[in-house]
């Protein structure tokens, strides 16, 4: 019977396509009990970064080689205040063994902030520290000086030895590499940063390798003209000065918080190649007015409009 021809072919056909039906549910299987395994693997991340003040570490690598970076990001509420914290968590996103320090002038904290760093893989520390109620009535008042020295206060409490803090607006743009190179600072490092002040650049002189000047839009009387992005300190080395601090001076913020660290020139670290490449710039989002709904033209009512508006103008 097996010898005629078509009982043959017909045999040989469904044995082809057992097989080839059991190797793909076999490699089906194998790839879900891959994604399970994945799923399930136990996320690694430093108990001592979670001190109850709304902080969160989730799913990120921490290489025991790689030295902490916090960064540190001052906010406020405003329309383009959740748009510029989603463009540089992505760029967070990219770098391993960082903690995002997310402080929020607000006198309570910002649902919308909140739930957002709560929605993002990366560790974050969310703290509120409102700008003392004599400055915030002044024409110019001393902005994000009041977060930096909250964050200040949570790092000599809870930062583990070693690795580098950065102060970094969340209106300004980063390149990875830079935050990769500013977690190995050992005191204090410098660097430039583009398209800020009218010269367009600040940054130090940099001749035979060693600091001889700066160059700023805005130099003064101030002892280190930099700008709050052109710099990093080691954690270790900020601990070691207790009395270290930001005062509320407008346009001194940066040269008072440096002389404080009582440091000198031969002790900065020159980042981004010796100071010949930008890897950090000021970019502004153009600030929005209130959107006018036009209720008199259309009703909005019982649609999607009106919860849009709310998101933007909360």
């Amino acid at each position: 019977m097996f010898h005629h021809p078509k009982i043959r072919n017909a045999l040989l056909f469904f044995l082809v396509m057992a097989i080839t039906i059991f190797f793909i549910i076999g490699r089906e299987s194998s790839h879900r009990q891959r994604d399970t395994i994945v799923e399930q693997a136990p996320i690694e991340a430093p108990d001592t970064y979670t001190p109850n003040e709304l902080g969160v570490c989730t799913g990120r690598r921490w290489p025991a080689d790689v030295p902490p970076l916090y960064v540190i990001t001052p906010t406020y509420r405003r329309a383009e205040q959740i748009p510029e914290l989603t463009r540089l968590a992505q760029t967070l996103l990219l770098v391993d063994s960082l903690v995002w320090i997310v402080v929020d002038d607000a006198d309570e904290p910002t649902p919308a902030v909140v739930n957002y760093l709560q929605e993002r893989r990366i560790c974050h520390v969310y703290l509120i520290a409102r700008m003392p109620a004599k400055f915030q009535k002044l024409k110019n008042p001393p902005r994000g000086v009041a977060n930096r020295r909250k964050a200040l206060e949570w790092l000599r409490k809870h930062a583990k030895k070693g690795g580098a803090f950065y102060f970094a607006d969340d209106d300004n743009t980063y390149d990875t590499r830079l935050l990769d190179e500013i977690r190995h600072t050992k005191k204090v490092s410098m660097f430039p940063v583009g398209l800020v002040t009218q010269l367009g650049l600040s940054s130090p002189i940099v001749r035979n390798g060693k600091i001889v000047g700066f160059y700023d839009g805005w130099i003064a009387n101030r002892k280190f003209p930099v700008d709050m992005a052109g710099f990093a300190v080691s954690v270790d080395f900020l601990n070691a000065r207790p009395e270290a601090d930001m005062p509320f001076l407008v346009g001194q913020e940066e040269t008072k918080f440096l002389e404080s660290l009582n440091f000198t020139l031969d002790d900065v670290e020159l980042l981004s190649s010796n100071a010949t490449t930008i890897r950090v710039w000021h970019t502004k989002t153009k600030k929005n007015n209130k959107a006018i709904l036009g209720a008199k033209k259309l009703n909005y009512k019982d649609s999607n409009i009106n919860f849009l508006q709310e998101q933007i103008w909360r």
